[in-house]
């Protein structure tokens, strides 16, 4: 797979085209995405295991809002 080690390739290149497949993303899509989140020290990816270091930069680069626990789940949806 271009840009990423030699060692990544193989089964793990095939996980990330069934990632990108399920996800309706193509794989050089999610092969930049994850580089960009590794170069920003947010996950890493060896061995076929993916591991979050920093979940709260990832979600505020998402700009995804945690539900509070017992929170309405309607407060939180966006209008038609």
């Amino acid at each position: 797979v271009p840009g990423l080690p030699a060692r990544a390739g193989g089964a793990d290149a095939i996980r990330r085209r069934e990632a990108a497949d399920a996800l309706g993303l193509s794989a050089i899509h999610v092969n930049r995405v994850l580089r960009q989140l590794r170069e920003r020290s947010l996950l890493t990816l060896k061995d076929g295991t993916l591991t979050i270091h920093d979940m709260p930069a990832l979600e505020a680069l998402a700009g995804y809002q945690r539900l509070e626990q017992g929170g309405d789940i309607q407060s939180h949806s966006r209008a038609p």
